[in-house]
Formats: C-alpha cells, sequence, structure tokens
C-alpha cells in the first residue's frame, strides 16, 4: 500500500479527522510495496481533483482508511452497483489480490497520475 508521509504523522492518533486535500496540492508517497510497480521510491505528486462519478478503470485514487488512519493510492480495477449506490474495488500494482475496502464517496479524497 502506498501511504502519504504527511498523513502518516496522524497514523498513530485516535482522533485525527480525515484529511482534506486540495486540487493541486503536492503530496509525498512513500513506496511501502504495493504500487512498486507504478511507484519506485520516495515521490511527490499533485492531488488531481475528478468527481467520484468521473472515475474509471486505471485511476489512482485516494482512499481515506478510517481504521488504519491513513490515506491509501491504489489503481481502481473495477465499478460495482451496491445497495447503497456505486462503489470502486482498487488494487495495489503489486498486490496479488484487490483491496478489501471498497472506494465509495465517502472515503474518496482525489486522484494522482503515475
Amino acid at each position: 500500500m502506498i501511504r502519504l508521509l504527511p498523513i502518516l504523522l496522524l497514523a498513530g492518533c485516535a482522533s485525527a479527522p480525515a484529511p482534506r486535500l486540495t486540487p493541486g496540492e503536492p503530496i509525498m508517497i512513500a513506496d511501502t510495496g504495493s504500487m512498486r510497480a507504478t511507484f519506485r521510491g520516495p515521490q511527490f505528486r499533485a492531488v488531481i481533483a475528478k468527481s467520484f462519478a468521473e472515475l474509471q478503470r486505471g485511476d489512482i485514487a485516494l482512499r481515506w482508511d478510517e481504521g488504519r488512519r491513513e490515506i491509501v493510492a491504489h489503481r481502481i480495477i473495477a465499478r460495482r452497483q451496491t445497495w447503497r449506490g456505486l462503489a470502486l474495488v482498487t488494487k495495489g500494482s503489486s498486490n496479488p489480490e484487490r483491496d478489501t475496502k471498497v472506494l465509495v464517496p465517502e472515503n474518496y479524497l482525489g486522484v494522482i497520475l503515475p
């Protein structure tokens, strides 16, 4: 999983709110292995504003993981309709399996370019 370093500082804080990212804001991405096929080593990327409805397969979406209190950047691999609406399935480029948590409007933060 790719973790964004500024957010990792909040990971141990139980009361840390979900971050608000500004389009064009540079963020640091740490190489944790799950996206190594796309990113190698720490890199800066700019957050891109894109509405949830516009997201498509192949986009690298930023998702807030409430349980881990961190941002995850993984590639969208499928769209799924649920009883709550649209959910997007993601996967780290180097991971063998898809993510168990889906991307929904409530945890979506933006996209980054590879």
